[in-house]
């Protein structure tokens, strides 16, 4: 997929690394090392892009190689990795999502998709991509979700009392039931709770969802580079890059440790060390000071499609161009939000275009991007029409307290089908 740079500001010349996409195989007359070591694709935050495969993990080095030629890059040059482009960007209506939670985190939840296979009285046993069983301790989940057939951003929505575990059942007029109790047990077709009318079973097609309460004991800090994984079926979590092989990588979750993921299974990854070694800001993670959202019938209009953090506007999972997202925006023209600059920042980095689900409505979008620093328009696309890819907005010289807005418009031809995306958005020092 080809990017386009609009640079405001002359280029920065610091070698921070974006990693990109696990890709297709080599080019004719190119043999990869392995044909088990998928190619990835690499740019620099001044704009040089270059492929090459994993090759290992030593000390604070990720060792690449480029067909042939070996390159070394240091843990604190590397930022930024996404993955290949996937069929079904969405996962299906049918998968299960776990929402493990993590201790001292500033990222969103880790979400989970895959098949709930069961449990015990102190466990959950969940699959996710490549087959990955994992077991996750009651301490450690959040929710699960059974059958998710609604907006995910809804879904956190449903909370516990805030002592007890909540179970939401479905009721067959279409409404909810919350029973409050404490879980159990589960296993491959109910959930069983303790509740004031005793211990009560649930079957699985009926919950909705099961909500835990908080817990003292989400686990530790993983060990590790700091990475945001994004998996090919959908999956986002937290982890520590413990080692690469051509092939696969090895993270350590809270709730999993040493777990192997195959490379061709990664769709993006972020590599993001902590706020306290000077990582980068997450633009999708600070609150917008002003919103302002409008239809092309006017400001009194009724906005159907609202932005979403993390999410498409339709509560699907956002991807653009083919690529899941680690981090971002989802927005419907016309919307325009605006943020304070924290401290510590100087450059802002984001990848803007229509999100991958307009492909399948009948309307064709066309949008455009504009970045503004107090008014003055620092950065803008022209029209992104349906089909086209993605481009990369870039602008420096940011200060503490100057307004930031990200506008996205219709393009002057209406707004239906305008789904677009702001995604992996970083704001550096």
């Amino acid at each position: 997929m080809a990017e386009t740079t609009h640079l405001m500001q002359p280029p920065m010349r610091r070698a921070f690394l974006f990693v990109l996409c696990a890709l297709a195989p080599a080019a004719a007359g190119q043999q990869p090392p392995s044909a088990a070591a998928p190619r990835f694709r690499f740019e620099l935050l001044d704009g040089e892009q270059f492929e090459a495969c994993l090759k290992g993990l030593s000390g604070d080095r990720l060792r690449l190689d480029l067909d042939g030629v070996e390159r070394s890059v240091a843990a604190d040059e590397l930022l930024f990795v996404w993955g290949g482009a996937v069929d079904e960007p969405a996962p299906p209506a049918s998968d299960l999502v776990v929402l493990p939670r993590r201790a001292g985190s500033t990222v969103p939840a880790d979400v989970l998709w895959g098949r709930w296979l069961g449990g015990d009285d102190a466990h959950v046993h969940f699959l996710i991509d490549g087959d990955l069983a994992l077991i996750i301790p009651f301490d450690h989940l959040d929710r699960l979700v059974p059958h998710v057939d609604r907006p995910l951003d809804r879904l956190l929505e449903l909370q516990t009392n805030g002592i007890d575990d909540r179970l939401w059942r479905r009721r067959s007029d279409g409404g909810l039931d919350g029973v409050t109790g404490v879980l159990l047990r589960v296993d491959e077709s109910q959930i069983v709770m303790e509740s004031a009318l005793g211990e009560l079973a649930f079957a699985r097609a009926e919950v909705l969802e099961l909500a835990l309460a908080a817990t003292e004991h989400p686990g530790g800090d993983s060990s590790g580079w700091p990475v945001v994984v994004r998996l090919r079926g959908g999956s986002c979590f937290e982890a520590g890059l413990v080692a690469v092989q051509p092939d696969s990588l090895v993270l350590d979750m809270a709730c999993a440790r040493g777990l192997e993921v195959h490379a061709s299974d990664v769709a993006a990854l972020l590599l993001a060390p902590r706020p306290e070694q000077g990582g980068p800001l997450r633009l999708a993670e600070l609150v917008p000071e002003t919103v302002h959202e409008w239809t092309a019938l006017g400001d009194d209009a009724q906005v159907l499609f609202p932005w979403r953090r993390g999410l498409s506007v339709s509560g699907s999972a956002l991807s653009v161009g083919g690529r899941l997202a680690t981090t971002g925006i989802g927005v419907h023209a016309n919307a325009r939000l605006g943020y304070r600059v924290p401290d510590g920042v100087s450059k802002l980095r984001v990848t803007v275009g229509l999100a991958d689900e307009v492909l399948r409505l009948p309307a064709v979008a066309s949008v455009r991007f504009e970045v503004l620093l107090d008014g003055v328009v620092r950065a803008a696309t022209e029209v992104i029409r349906e089909g086209q890819p993605p481009e990369v907005l870039r602008v420096e010289g940011l200060r503490a307290g100057q307004l930031l807005e990200l506008v996205t418009t219709d393009a002057g031809d209406r707004d239906a089908g305008d789904r677009a995306a702001w995604v992996d958005g970083l704001l550096l020092p």
